[in-house]
């Protein structure tokens, strides 16, 4: 075996880990919730605050100074965290999520386990019924942020096209499905988010562009603007 000696003039300070949680519309009251949509709805700074990810600053000069004299010279890159968009998106996801486990779609099941869906334990109900209270409130939450944002700028269309991939299954959803149709609408209508829009559903036809001509060509008013 061979032994690799690394000697230091002092002792190595640990970067702490970021411990800044992401995020979430769900956490929101009623209260709390109207106030910021309120004032992504009127003010242009808070939108650009909404979506910029706050960078991490590396160890200062004191720090560095300090390190001069050491054998090994570690940098530490700056690490962006997460804006409150990326938590909208996350949300998103889960919204997506949510909706392909209320319907099965998660893990294929086998001919025994269909048999036994009906005899589901209570944990089991209680545990779909949570997942549906979240599911109805957070996704018209999702949906109104995103059109917000969509219908101000290009930009920030943009930005708000990275929840696309999770926001249109929605479309599945009939108490939903005005509100995906009206976002998808606002990204249409913008070059970059129109660009996203028209490559995801290429790549991904089935079931999207399903999903759009049904809630497109159905009468129905869920499906009216």
């Amino acid at each position: 075996p061979v032994r690799v000696a690394i000697e230091e003039s002092d002792e190595e300070e640990e970067v702490p880990p970021p411990t800044s949680q992401a995020f979430s519309l769900a956490g929101l009251s009623k209260q709390a919730y109207g106030a910021l949509l309120a004032k992504l709805k009127k003010d242009k700074l808070e939108r650009q605050r909404f979506c910029t990810r706050a960078g991490v600053s590396g160890p200062g000069q004191a720090g560095k100074k300090a390190r001069e004299d050491r054998k090994i010279d570690i940098s530490v890159e700056e690490v962006a965290e997460p804006s409150r968009l990326d938590g909208v998106v996350k949300d998103a996801e889960r919204c997506s999520v949510l909706l392909k486990r209320s319907r099965g779609q998660v893990v294929p099941l086998r001919d025994d386990v269909r048999q036994l869906e009906a005899e589901q334990c209570p944990e089991e109900v209680a545990s779909a019924k949570s997942d549906a209270a979240l599911l109805d409130e957070l996704a018209p939450r999702v949906l109104e942020v995103l059109h917000v944002l969509a219908s101000q700028s290009d930009h920030h269309a943009e930005l708000a096209a990275m929840a696309m991939r999770h926001v249109w299954p929605l479309l599945g959803c009939a108490s939903r499905r005005r509100a995906v149709l009206e976002l998808l609408l606002e990204f249409s209508q913008r070059t970059v988010s129109a660009k996203a829009m028209a490559d995801f559903a290429s790549r991904y036809p089935d079931p999207h562009l399903r999903l759009l001509v049904d809630a497109v060509t159905e009468e129905a008013k869920e499906n009216v603007l």
